[in-house]
């Protein structure tokens, strides 16, 4: 008996097929409603997915790039701290920064003739203030923010300490504070940017120099971001001024943000962006231009600004000498943001697929309200749903069911 039932049950199992039961209801309403909301999600996944977001496109955020910069202006000083008047790019510009950056100064301090001596240490505060020999000691030691190696003697004139270092002393105590002139002109400066991208997955190269541009008009033009939006030469001054501003179209040529950073300088972004769609002729990728000021310049007074010290040695005599410079200036650092895209029926396919599975909200939907918010609702879910008796009645019903079907056939041919 047993295995007549687990035969029952695998017969069953294996070769049925059950099938859900559909209702048909004839409402316009109801019919008009689900159409209207399939073709809603119709519309909004093609002008969301396909159309905002370009779900037919893959795109490529992997990207090499390289920037190269070149500087070009004269500066004046007029400071006798500084002997030499006439300064250009080479002086300011040539010093060796980051890779994808370029420096350019605006207020120096120049120490010359440095040479190996014995010379009081620096009379700024905190140093190595002195009033007998004794403060001076442990000797042949460095001192803590100085700038040489202790002797064991205090300059009674100075009150600091006699130390064996590069003579004279570096003296800056005012640079920051306008006491020695700034570089005059260096707002004119110029800088020529290029910039070049390569995108490996569709193997396209592009540059800032493009095809529109000529030699002729590089030569005579300078970046704007309405007039000039592809020249690749820019003011220095106008960098400064529009990493102040978002809106670019509202932004007019303004030095005074460019003389504030003068004495203690700073560091300015200046992003290319790239946003290619090579469905289109590669030659309408063009790039964009951002600029902000990256350094903390508000609220903080410690280290303000950007700077550095750089030297040139040199032999006068037999003797070794050398020319110290604090350079104060502005860093800019160039960055790239490149994407690229174009159609892929990989990724069209994919979106395609997940897209498909919205419609089903369009029966869920139409459903809600036909069970839940219509005025005939109980109408609807009485047609809808087919409840079947009580358990008692259904098992009475099956028994009968199977003792009919174990009856004796009677044999009536006699």
């Amino acid at each position: 008996m047993l295995g007549e039932k687990i035969r029952g049950h695998l017969y069953q199992a294996c070769f049925t097929y059950q099938t859900a039961k559909v209702v048909q209801i004839e409402s316009k309403f109801i019919g008009l409603l689900y159409h209207v909301i399939l073709v809603g999600l119709l519309i909004s996944v093609i002008v969301w997915i396909f159309i905002l977001n370009n779900g037919y496109q893959y795109v490529d955020h992997k990207h090499s790039t390289s920037s190269t910069s070149k500087v070009k202006g004269v500066a004046l000083s007029s400071s006798s701290k500084n002997k030499k008047a006439v300064w250009d790019s080479s002086d300011l510009s040539g010093i060796p920064g980051t890779n994808g950056a370029f420096f350019t100064a605006t207020n120096i301090i120049v120490t010359d003739e440095q040479m190996h001596d014995e010379c009081p240490e620096s009379e700024r505060p905190g140093y190595t203030d002195c009033d007998r020999d004794e403060d001076c000691k442990p000797i042949f030691q460095p001192y803590h923010l100085g700038h040489g190696i202790s002797t064991g003697t205090c300059n009674t004139s100075t009150h600091t300490c006699m130390v064996s270092a590069w003579c004279p002393i570096e003296d800056d105590s005012g640079a920051t504070s306008g006491k020695y002139s700034k570089l005059k002109y260096t707002n004119n400066f110029t800088v020529f940017i290029k910039n070049n991208v390569y995108f490996p997955f569709y193997d396209k190269r592009r540059s800032n120099l493009v095809e529109d541009l000529n030699t002729s008009y590089i030569r005579s033009c300078l970046y704007h971001p309405i007039k000039h939006p592809y020249c690749p030469i820019f003011r220095l001054a106008d960098i400064v001024g529009m990493s102040e501003t978002k809106e670019y179209e509202t932004w007019r040529v303004n030095d005074e943000l460019f003389e504030a950073m003068t004495l203690k300088g700073g560091i300015i972004g200046i992003t290319i962006i790239w946003d290619c769609n090579f469905d289109y002729d590669e030659r309408q990728c063009l790039p964009a231009y951002k600029f902000e000021r990256l350094d903390s310049y508000e609220g903080n007074d410690i280290s303000q600004g950007y700077n550095f010290r750089y030297t040139s040695h040199y032999a006068e005599d037999g003797v070794t000498k050398r020319t110290l410079v604090k350079a104060y200036g502005i860093l800019f650092v160039i960055q790239t943001e490149a994407t690229a895209r174009a159609f892929h029926l990989q990724t069209f396919c994919l979106n395609v697929g997940s897209c498909l599975g919205i419609f089903g909200l369009a029966p869920i939907l139409a459903e809600l309200i036909l069970l839940r918010i219509h005025k005939k609702r109980s109408l609807f879910a009485e047609r809808k749903t087919e409840k079947s008796g009580a358990i008692k009645d259904l098992l009475i019903e099956l028994k009968a069911l199977r003792e009919k079907s174990d009856e004796p056939v009677e044999d009536n041919s006699a």
